[in-house]
């Protein structure tokens, strides 16, 4: 007897056996139990996630001879048939292959014929997007209304390809990939009825190279006991596989922190002759440190999937470096895994990529320059630098600000030079030409005092909501009544535009908590989309002045502090 691999042994063979899909199969048994069955059914999702295995479950629940059930018993003549996939009144199509209209045009002839044997006439069309135009066409009156007892079940994972006239016409079911968790369980106990004895990190490694599709993860299974005769060692995985250690990241992340070089090219080149996929590592790379990242912004773990163990390995890394560092990292590897994995001369590729890593230099945020170099303590020109605390989290830095606010404005102490010079970085230094009723006349003019503080404004959006801080910099105030704060700018993409009006609520209480000691403080925000005039544009997020000079150009000339910054860091200025 042949070996039938794992993917079609452990096929789920009642909707209590689909794992991860309980949103799907609880609808589909109330369908059936009430007798509610739609004509057309259309399953979307990744591949490897049941779409096909939840169709013939529901041909089965519909012909099972003790039916209709929604638990089909699975040994009766019509199951079996079902299952071995050679039941005359349950056919199933590869679109891929039958994608043109004469094939539609064979399957419409078809269809006029009822059931021979069972109760419902069931088309199962795997790939369906595959279809032509004129396919979809030529089947959309026949799908709309369908001879009795004919069911239509379609499966795809590029569901935008199906036309929404096809769309229309069918029940939408959407399918997620399984979760870590799901996955391993799932394996766990595959592995502990056919007696294997593997290791559980092991089962988690195999898991999360299957990215989220249960039929990957089986089949990886299935290479792994292929390569090993009794007992699945990780090691064997690993070589089996191609991949590296995780050891080896963390290795990699300590050279990154120390700048070596040295050691980033031993490890290219013992990864090289191992036989590793340099791909798969740096793809291990970049899970790694989106995992840091996870571990940075959320201190608790929650967003993290990784176990309790993995996560205190990685924990050391967390305080080395920043978000900015980790972000920098993220998006420089994003564009170097097509690289490595398909370009010509894979391991030199491999090997800047890694030696970039290392050489990339680590963020240091502005505000932690500035008072380094005024002798401040952390935290004195407000808000809070990369990593002067990294277990600091949000919620700290809150009551930081909101006590600062509460802090009397005047100092009876007096100031000293340098904490002036600091200060003024972020406060306007002409206030006739950018703070436009400023004294008397702004007590009188809520709108001028909204101005007179808008720099400051755009300083605390970009700490507070930075996914919003680039759109919001596009935008001023050109009016306030009755409590309504209408903003003036231009949008860059569509997509500024949706994620604007998404956080704009979170943006209006942070605006009115930010000025709500003002009389007639905002609100609510209004948008108008459309150029700003001279006499509304008073500051730009990168222009402050008509005339072309930048705001920061103009600080670097008066204060000394903003020069000897631009002299420790070698900087320049980016228009």
């Amino acid at each position: 007897m042949s070996y039938l691999v794992l993917a079609r042994k452990w096929r789920p063979r009642n909707f209590q056996e689909v794992i991860g899909q309980a949103q799907v199969t609880r609808t589909l048994e109330s369908a059936v139990r009430s007798r509610r069955i739609a004509h057309a059914y259309i399953f979307s999702g990744p591949r490897g996630v049941g779409k096909t295995s939840v169709a013939r479950i529901l041909a089965k629940s519909l012909n099972c001879e003790g039916g209709p059930t929604a638990e089909p018993c699975g040994d009766c003549r019509s199951c079996g048939e079902i299952a071995e996939g050679n039941n005359f009144d349950v056919i199933e199509i590869d679109g891929a292959s039958n994608n043109s209209v004469n094939d539609v045009r064979e399957l419409r002839a078809n269809v006029k014929y009822g059931p021979s044997e069972y109760r419902y006439k069931v088309y199962i069309i795997d790939e369906v997007h595959m279809l032509s135009t004129s396919a979809f066409n030529a089947l959309l009156k026949t799908l709309e209304e369908p001879p009795p007892n004919t069911i239509f079940i379609f499966a795809t994972t590029e569901l935008h390809k199906v036309p929404l006239t096809v769309l229309s016409r069918c029940q939408r079911f959407d399918f997620h990939r399984l979760s870590l968790e799901e996955i391993e369980g799932s394996l766990g106990r595959v592995c502990e009825a056919e007696e294997i004895e593997i290791e559980t990190r092991t089962l988690r490694l195999i898991a999360r190279r299957a990215d989220g599709g249960l039929r990957d993860a089986q089949s990886l299974l299935d290479q792994v006991l292929s390569f090993s005769e009794e007992r699945v060692s990780h090691e064997e995985v690993l070589q089996a596989l191609g991949l590296a250690d995780p050891s080896g990241v963390l290795e990699l992340l300590a050279f990154i922190r120390e700048g070596e070089a040295a050691g980033a090219f031993r490890l290219a080149r013992g990864l090289n002759s191992s036989g590793a996929d340099l791909g798969e590592y740096l793809l291990q790379v970049a899970e790694t440190l989106r995992n840091l990242l996870l571990l940075k912004v959320e201190p608790g773990g929650e967003l993290c999937e990784l176990p309790e163990e993995d996560r205190a390995e990685l924990q050391p890394f967390v305080e080395e470096f920043g978000e900015q560092d980790l972000l920098r990292m993220l998006t420089f590897l994003g564009g170097q895994l097509e690289a490595v994995k398909k370009g010509a001369n894979p391991l030199l590729r491999f090997e800047l990529a890694l030696l970039r890593l290392v050489a990339m230099e680590r963020n240091l945020e502005v505000q932690e320059l500035v008072r380094s170099l005024a002798g401040l303590p952390p935290g004195s020109l407000g808000g809070t630098a990369g990593n002067a605390d990294p277990g600091a989290d949000a919620s700290d830095r809150r009551a930081d600000r909101d006590d600062e606010k509460k802090k009397p404005a005047g100092n009876e102490t007096g100031a000293s030079s340098v904490e002036h010079d600091a200060k003024s970085v972020t406060q306007p230094a002409h206030p006739d030409k950018e703070t436009a009723g400023s004294g008397t006349a702004a007590a009188a003019d809520p709108l001028a005092l909204v101005k007179e503080r808008w720099e400051r404004l755009r300083f605390e959006v970009a700490e507070r909501m930075p996914f919003l801080a680039e759109t919001f910099g596009e935008f001023l105030p050109v009016a306030l009544q009755d409590r309504e704060l209408v903003l003036k700018g231009l949008f860059r993409t569509p997509l500024a535009r949706e994620q604007f009006g998404r956080l704009k609520p979170e943006l209006e209480a942070l605006l009115a908590e930010l000025l709500a000691d003002l009389p007639e403080a905002p609100r609510r925000i209004l948008v108008e989309e459309g150029e700003l005039v001279p006499g509304e544009r008073f500051i730009d997020s990168r222009r402050t002045h008509l005339d072309g000079r930048s705001r920061f150009e103009e600080l670097r000339g008066e204060h000394p502090l903003v020069e000897e910054l631009f002299k420790r860091v070698d900087g320049k200025l980016l228009n």
